[in-house]
This record gives C-alpha cells, sequence and structure tokens, in this order.
C-alpha cells in the first residue's frame, strides 16, 4: 500500500486488521475451518516469547535462591541449637568434676597431714618420737672409709679375683 497522506485517510477509520489479505478462498475452492489455521511467529513474537520466558526463570531462579537460602539458615539454627545444648550439657559435668576433684584434695589433704602420719604411726606401728635419751652422736675422724671383714673365713680363688675386679671397677669408678 503506498503512503500517503491525505485528509480523507484521516477521516475514514481503518480497520485494524485487513483479513482479506489472507483471504484464499476461490469460487471453486472449499473454505479452511479454524482448525486448519496456524500460528505464524514473528520477530516480535519471538522476542515477547523468549523475554516471557526469560522472566519465568528468573523468577525460579529466586525462588529456589531464596527457599535454599531459608532452609540453610533454619539448618545453621538447629545445629547451633543442638551446639548450644551440648556445652550446656559439658558445662554441668565441668562442673560436677570440679566439685568432685575438691572433695578429693581436700580428703588427700587430710590424709597426708602431718599429724595424721604422726598417729598412724604411733598407733600401728608402734613408734614414738624420738627423745633426747635416745640419740647419740657419732665422731668419724679417720675420714670417710667403710672396711670390709670376711666372716667366712677362708678365700678361695674365685672369690680373690672377683676382689681385685671390684677393687679395680671402684677405682676407674672413682677416677672419673
Amino acid at each position: 500500500m503506498p503512503i500517503t497522506s491525505s485528509a480523507e485517510e484521516y477521516k475514514q477509520p481503518k480497520p485494524q486488521y485487513d483479513f482479506s489479505r489472507f483471504d484464499t478462498s476461490e469460487p471453486g475452492r472449499k473454505k479452511k475451518k479454524h482448525s486448519d489455521l496456524r500460528v505464524v511467529t514473528t520477530p516480535a513474537r519471538q522476542r515477547r516469547v523468549v523475554q516471557m520466558r526469560k522472566f519465568a526463570a528468573r523468577m525460579v531462579a529466586s525462588v529456589v535462591l531464596l527457599v535454599g537460602l531459608t532452609l540453610a539458615m533454619l539448618y545453621s539454627r538447629a545445629v547451633l541449637a543442638t551446639v548450644n545444648e551440648d556445652i550446656g550439657v559439658k558445662t554441668s559435668e565441668l562442673n560436677t568434676l570440679n566439685s568432685e576433684y575438691t572433695r578429693l584434695q581436700t580428703e588427700l589433704d587430710a590424709k597426708i597431714s602431718l599429724r595424721n602420719i604422726e598417729e598412724y604411726a604411733s598407733a600401728n606401728l608402734g613408734m614414738a618420737k624420738v627423745e633426747q635419751g635416745q640419740v647419740q652422736y657419732v665422731n668419724i675422724e679417720q675420714g670417710e672409709s667403710v672396711t670390709l671383714y670376711n666372716t667366712s673365713g677362708e678365700n678361695n680363688i674365685f672369690q680373690r679375683v672377683k676382689q681385685w675386679f671390684s677393687e679395680i671397677i671402684g677405682y676407674i669408678q672413682a677416677g672419673s
């Protein structure tokens, strides 16, 4: 249709769609039924469909993300509540064990006190405190040496060899 801009065209209303252009009926040909009609997609319609699909996909992704975040938050709160409960149980166990430790420490201190040891030694073992008359002082003027005497009277060859080796080992240890 040629482009014209006459005042006549604007006065008379034009139909929005001119279906006569699509009329393919010939006098001898029978008309098509509505079920035989097919929808032809135009680029604008395809764009709208693609935009609607993208929008729907974004909405679905947003809803899935929101539900996932909500579930993650609920799960973390449940785990946190469980951990807090475990902490409470362990704290009460710690308090119980601390009080038991204090009780046992007090009992141990009572058992190992010097007064109790002295009472046990005097009552059960028959011991007594040392008195002044029981003390004897020993004065060693020759130095610190020990002399061993053989009480058997006889020294056989094996005992002499053993004694000789003992003296050598003692000399070596004293020199070190």
